[in-house]
């Protein structure tokens, strides 16, 4: 993956923008160098995880426009399935996002859904 960043260096910047925004905005989420009192816990990272997902969805987006504009011109049935899957994920993270939110109605009602969740 590395070396697919690296390469398409040569033809555009927008790659290596999202890789290292995703990179950079995940390092603390991962905890490789701890920040903070150590808790023994990483879930108490994990709601700040969709900072660093605007680096992969800025290269998702990215990667539809190319194939849309570049690579599926000739194919209108091509680009209507891209364009419908495009529609599919969108509504599926809408979907999942909703129904995460209600859940936040107070702190202790959404550390106990956390806690829930754990392995």
């Amino acid at each position: 993956m590395f070396a697919i960043v690296i390469i398409s260096g040569k033809y555009t910047k927008k790659v290596i923008f999202g890789s290292v925004f995703f990179l950079i905005t995940v390092a603390p989420v991962l905890q490789f160098v701890p920040i903070g009192i150590p808790t023994g816990l990483g879930v108490v990272a994990d709601h700040f995880i969709y900072v660093s997902s605007v680096g992969l969805f800025y290269l998702v987006s990215e990667g539809f426009v190319w194939l849309y504009y570049s690579k599926l011109k000739a194919f209108s049935l091509l680009k209507n399935l891209a364009i419908v899957i495009l529609i599919l994920v969108l509504g599926t993270l809408s979907t999942l996002s909703w129904k995460r939110c209600h859940v936040w109605v107070s702190n202790v009602v959404l550390w106990s859904d956390i806690f829930e969740e754990l392995p």
